[in-house]
């Protein structure tokens, strides 16, 4: 197997996991305390558009 095609794949393994942590992490403070999550809403939006 390539390892250049595998660092690839681990890499973008990383990064959707990671942004799947922080929509868990932002949902699940949202309901337990109820704040305002405008600020952690364009946080993701920003990495989302730099990401993508």
């Amino acid at each position: 197997m390539n390892y250049k095609y595998f660092r690839e794949v681990f890499f973008v393994s990383v990064v959707v996991i990671l942004l799947f942590y922080l929509v868990l992490f932002a949902a699940s403070a949202h309901a337990e305390s109820g704040f305002s999550s405008g600020g952690i809403g364009l946080f993701m939006t920003g990495t989302r558009e730099m990401v993508l």
